[in-house]
């Protein structure tokens, strides 16, 4: 949803919330931005990313809009750059560049959640969070969540007991629910087209599932 009378999308994921921005970062609308997440922050929450990808225009005040809500809350990561860099000035994109932005929101994400204590190897990050969606699994559709989420793989929770004994068969299924999501489209490449083909590689408990993605996309 949009809010704030800006162009910001919303999505929850746990503890984490997700602000894709759609319109330029200038002027009164930058400092508008400001201020929505010193709002943010204010009402208890710890962690926010802001994906910058899709934003047009941004000059010195959207630059530093975004540099003092980074040092005011460290709970905010910033993923990509604009559209528009290549026409940026460069004090505006070395202002950028100095905010670390992650590549993508996997990476973000998979930062933002994870503690000190669960950093592992990995050629890809696991991102620590719950997604709800939809398994069809023979013919029938049921909810389920996905769990513990990386490129090309996920856990499944929380799945029906008329579904176990096919996911324990090892059969094809696929995953619902994915296109509508932004992480769920960036780490299957699904852009309205749905559903995902996935197939079980592990059953590590009789409701907790191991799921790879058919057709994953490369890393990125």
């Amino acid at each position: 949803m949009t809010w704030g009378g800006t162009g910001i999308c919303r999505h929850r994921y746990g503890s984490c919330e997700l602000w894709t921005l759609d319109d330029d970062l200038a002027g009164s609308g930058a400092r508008r931005f400001a201020d929505l997440v010193d709002l943010f922050f204010r009402s208890g929450d710890t962690s926010l990313v802001v994906d910058v990808r899709l934003v047009g225009l941004v000059d010195s005040i959207g630059a530093d809009a975004l540099t003092r809500c980074r040092d005011a809350h460290p709970g905010l990561r910033v993923v990509g750059r604009p559209a528009s860099w290549d026409s940026l000035t460069v004090a505006v994109r070395r202002s950028l560049m100095g905010l670390g932005p992650q590549r993508d929101l996997e990476s973000a994400f998979a930062a933002a959640l994870r503690s000190p204590a669960a950093d592992e190897q990995r050629r890809h990050p696991r991102i620590p969070l719950q997604l709800p969606v939809d398994l069809l699994v023979g013919g029938r559709r049921t909810t389920a969540a996905l769990l513990d989420i990386s490129r090309g793989g996920v856990h499944l929770s929380h799945v029906h007991e008329q579904c176990l004994a096919a996911l324990q068969a090892g059969g094809g299924f696929s995953i619902l629910g994915l296109a509508a999501n932004p992480l769920g489209r960036e780490l299957t490449g699904v852009c309205g087209v749905e559903p995902v083909p996935a197939a079980p590689v592990r059953a590590a408990a009789p409701a907790d599932f191991g799921a790879s993605f058919f057709g994953s996309p490369p890393p990125v």
